[in-house]
């Protein structure tokens, strides 16, 4: 054995969180020799990472998007190593082998260890794509957008079993590759962030306060469909482009949810539109406004919810004329162990360390 002979070391590093007990069997037994655990530091000013990488335009979102982990901030400009290449082709490969029902069920677990941060979520073959923490004494697993992204785009690619949830797919690694290059202040980042983790929640189905889904065992997930107009991008009144959307589904439908985002500039008081049709199959409308918007566009006849949510939250749930004004607790719980990490007040909160 290499540890066996006097004067000898062993170093590693790891994703997960190691145990002395779980070092211990690199050892020889007994042993009087000291195990010693470091944490792997992480980037903690952005001004330091400009320094040391010789990036002037480095943004704190961008930190962000790589985990803050100073090697993938160097890999971004030198491409990605094959480790992930090899780690996704594995999980992908395997997942393929599954019958259609344990395949889905495999990818909805994926998605649910996103907001929950179980680490029994997510394969082993993908958790070297995390980042590994102990809160409240327990271990969880935090996704890094960067690596997130990446394995969206392959299974949405490789992956056939995905195929009736291919458009819903397709969108969370596109929102995401704009998340680090959004301007500041336009609000386009936050916006972003809000759509790919309602994707997630809805493909997971796992509802929450704010998203209120009540699905039944088997449903659909769709992005901007159904829509009975071909005004998508001209309309700017909320209740006529609520108009388009069918107030029931045709008999023997399932359970589905749709998530829509207009997307222009244009488009009164909501940014995000969510429609559920559950139970008896009726239409129920969530709007959500994540920018400066007109208010009295909100409708209690229209929308059975509207929700203001901003980046900076309050500390407590209030209301704005006929929305819900969201806590940051309600927030929180919104986007989950992953996304928590990468919203306004985190981003803000590592620029500031600058000041």
């Amino acid at each position: 054995f290499f540890l066996s002979k006097k004067g000898r070391c062993f170093c590693f590093s790891s994703h997960l969180l190691p145990s002395n007990a779980s070092l211990s069997a690199f050892m020889p037994n007994p042993s009087n020799r000291q195990m010693v655990l470091h944490e792997l530091p992480l980037v903690s000013s952005v001004q330091e990472a400009r320094k040391s990488l010789g990036d002037s335009t480095l943004t704190a979102r961008q930190v962000l998007y790589y985990g803050m982990i100073p090697g993938l901030l160097v890999e971004r400009n030198i491409g990605a190593s094959t480790r992930r290449e090899i780690a996704v082709q594995t999980y992908i490969h395997q997942v393929n082998t599954l019958g259609e029902v344990e395949a889905h069920r495999n990818f909805r677990n994926l998605l649910q260890g996103f907001i929950t941060g179980e680490q029994s979520s997510t394969a082993s073959e993908l958790q070297e794509l995390t980042t590994a923490e102990k809160t409240n004494g327990k271990e969880v697993l935090r996704w890094i957008p960067y690596h997130l992204q990446y394995l969206l785009s392959e299974m949405h690619m490789h992956c056939p079993f995905l195929e009736e949830i291919r458009a819903c797919l397709d969108q969370i690694p596109r929102y995401l590759e704009s998340f680090p290059t959004a301007k500041n202040s336009s609000g386009d980042a936050f916006e972003a962030l809000f759509v790919v983790v309602t994707l997630i929640r809805c493909l997971a189905g796992m509802e929450c306060e704010i998203l209120p889904l009540k699905l039944g065992k088997n449903f659909e997930v769709g992005w901007g469909m159904p829509y009975d107009s071909n005004d998508w991008d001209s309309q700017t009144d909320p209740h006529a482009f609520a108009a388009n959307i069918p107030p029931e589904l045709p008999e023997g439908s399932c359970d589905k949810v749709s998530i829509y985002h207009p997307g222009h500039a244009k488009f009164e008081a909501y940014d995000v539109l969510v429609a559920v049709w559950s139970g008896g199959k009726k239409r129920r409308l969530y709007g959500y406004q994540l920018k400066e918007g007109d208010e009295d566009f909100a409708s209690q006849e229209v929308f059975t919810a509207s929700y203001l949510i901003r980046g900076s939250a309050k500390q407590n749930e209030g209301s704005a004329r006929l929305f819900t004004t969201c806590s940051e607790d309600q927030i929180n719980t919104f986007f989950g162990v992953s996304g928590r990490q990468w919203t306004p007040n985190e981003w803000k909160a590592l620029a500031a360390l600058d000041r």
